[in-house]
C-alpha cells in the first residue's frame, strides 16, 4: 500500500508534532541538516496552526504518518530579493513548508511524494511555481529538491539570528 496524502486533522495535531520532536532528535544526535532544535520550530503550534489553516498534509499509511507537508502562500521577507524566473503575486505561488520525513520511514520515497503532490495541488490550484527555502548546509534537501525540478535561484540571509544559520538558497520550481 502506497502512502497516501491527505489534509491533516485536528486529532492528528499531537501525532503529528511528535513527529516533529522525533526528527528533531535524529537531526541533533546526527547531522543537523536543517540546524532545527528542541523546543523551536517546528513544534506543536506549527502543526496545530497548519493544521487549522488547511494547509498542512500528512502522508499516511495504515493510519501511521510518516511525513508533513505545509502549503500557503506565506513567505520569509528575504523572498523579496529573490531572482525568480516568474514574477507573479504571492496569491500565484505556493510556498513549501516543514517538509519531514519520519526518521523510522526513511528512504520509502515519502519526500518525494509529497512533492509530487505539492506540484500537483499548485497546478490543479492554478498556481505559476512552488518555492521553498533550504538551508546552503542541507546537501540532502538540496539534491531531492533539484531532482524533482527546483531551481536555486538566489542565496539570502532569512534574517533568524541562529548562530550558524544564515545563509538559505531560495528555490523555485515552475508549474
Amino acid at each position: 500500500m502506497d502512502w497516501k496524502i491527505v489534509k491533516g486533522r485536528e486529532e492528528q495535531v499531537e501525532e503529528i508534532a511528535a513527529l516533529y520532536a522525533r526528527t528533531i532528535d535524529a537531526l541533533v544526535e546526527g547531522v543537523n541538516y536543517t540546524g532545527w532544535q528542541r523546543g523551536g520550530y517546528p513544534g506543536e503550534e506549527t502543526a496545530r496552526e497548519g493544521v487549522a489553516a488547511g494547509t498542512l498534509y500528512v502522508a499516511q499509511k495504515e493510519g501511521a504518518i510518516g511525513g508533513t507537508i505545509i502549503l500557503n502562500h506565506l513567505y520569509e521577507g528575504a523572498y523579496e530579493k529573490g531572482e525568480w524566473a516568474v514574477d507573479c503575486p504571492y496569491s500565484e505561488v505556493f510556498c513549501v513548508h516543514t517538509l519531514v520525513v519520519d526518521p523510522a520511514c526513511r528512504g520509502q520515497g515519502i519526500a518525494s511524494a509529497l512533492l509530487d503532490f505539492a506540484a500537483a495541488e499548485g497546478r490543479r490550484a492554478g498556481m505559476r511555481a512552488l518555492r521553498l527555502d533550504v538551508f546552503e548546509e542541507n546537501a540532502p534537501a538540496i539534491a531531492l529538491y533539484e531532482k524533482k525540478g527546483f531551481e536555486r535561484r538566489t542565496r539570502v540571509d532569512l534574517g533568524l539570528g541562529i548562530p550558524g544559520l544564515k545563509w538559505f538558497y531560495l528555490c523555485e520550481k515552475l508549474l
